[in-house]
C-alpha cells in the first residue's frame, strides 16, 4: 500500500495486485454465501491454479477456509 498526500489529505492507496485479490474475495464470500457452487469451481472461476492456493489466500484474508465460511454464513 502507498501513502499519497493532497493537500491536507492522506490518501491511502492500493497497489493493484492487493485490489484484484480483494475484489476475488469479495466476489468468493459471496458465491460461498449464495450459491451451492463447490470451493473447487469457485476457485475455478476466480483463476485459481488449484484448490489449495485459493484456500490459503482466501484463509489470510478471512481467518477461516472457505468450508469454515460457508458453514458459518
Amino acid at each position: 500500500m502507498y501513502f499519497v498526500v493532497v493537500g491536507n489529505t492522506i490518501l491511502l492507496i492500493m497497489s493493484i495486485c492487493n485490489y484484484i485479490m480483494n475484489k476475488k474475495m469479495d466476489v468468493a464470500m459471496d458465491s460461498l454465501r449464495h450459491t451451492n457452487q463447490n470451493i473447487s469451481r469457485i476457485s475455478e472461476i476466480l483463476g485459481y491454479e488449484n484448490v489449495s492456493s485459493f484456500s490459503n489466500t482466501f484463509y489470510k484474508k478471512t481467518g477461516m477456509t472457505p468450508v469454515e465460511f460457508r458453514k458459518k454464513h
